[in-house]
């Protein structure tokens, strides 16, 4: 039996080519350099792609003394007062929030049957925005700027890559402008003041954001609708909704 110090069987070592050692090299030099760009790229991506649908914000959201608000709507002669709108509605095509960062486009959709991740059950529910940086208006609810409460969504998702995700930290007074078009073909913005914010509407339960919107303080014009709390990792959603509501402040000419 060979001891340490006796000569024993000598296994082979198989050296790499010198071009396959060039080769792997240069692979993982190629690998890494994909990776560095591909971050790069969603980093600049998520500015490029948020800075396509941003504009100059109207002037009379933040310095409405400037501006001359709209009178209410008249009521036609045949028909009663209290048929009518008192202003009206807003075809809404762009939404800015400036203590929020938000300055973006806003598109209509109907609201539609999905499945709850939380509770496994399919129910109706408001529109979803077609990207981070958009955001969608309930188009069979009210239009901004009439009577009733109009509802306007969007995306809460990683820091820096979704467009509501300074809405939970509005305080009390912020302003939001919504600019569109009226039933006139007037190219106007209607300017709304936040009144409340409330968070941690639980998912889990399909009635608390209902609960939530059927309890609004008196004479909101405006519920803003974004996702809120921690991301459940298996269901990759968050786990709760954040509403921001808002009472309508005056309207005024683009």
């Amino acid at each position: 039996m060979p001891t340490s110090d006796t000569p024993g069987p000598h296994r082979r070592h198989r050296s790499i080519p010198d071009r396959w050692r060039l080769g792997l090299v240069a692979i993982l030099t190629i690998l890494a350099v994909i990776a560095g760009v591909s971050g790069a790229y969603l980093l600049l991506g998520d500015t490029f792609r948020a800075a396509q649908y941003s504009s100059s914000t109207p002037q009379a959201i933040e310095e409405p003394n400037l501006g001359v608000p709209l009178p209410p709507r008249e009521a036609p002669v045949d028909q009663p007062e209290s048929d009518v709108h008192a202003r009206e509605g807003i075809h809404p095509e762009r939404i800015d929030i400036p203590d929020a960062k938000v300055n973006t486009i806003v598109e209509p959709a109907a609201a539609s049957e999905r499945v709850n991740p939380f509770t496994g059950e399919t129910v109706l529910t408001f529109p979803v925005p077609g990207g981070p940086f958009t955001t969608v208006w309930w188009e069979e609810g009210p239009a901004p700027g009439e009577d009733g409460m109009a509802v306007i969504l969007g995306h809460t998702r990683s820091k820096g890559a979704s467009v509501f995700e300074h809405l939970a930290d509005l305080d009390e007074g912020a302003a939001i402008g919504v600019s569109g078009l009226t039933e006139s073909g007037e190219t106007v913005v209607a300017r709304f003041i936040v009144t409340s914010v409330v968070t941690e509407i639980p998912k889990s339960d399909d009635s608390a954001l209902r609960s939530v919107l059927d309890t609004a303080p008196a004479d909101t014009g405006l519920a803003l609708i974004t996702c809120g709390g921690e991301v459940d990792q298996i269901l990759s959603s968050h786990s709760d909704n954040t509403v921001v509501f808002a009472t309508l402040d005056a309207v005024y000419r683009r």
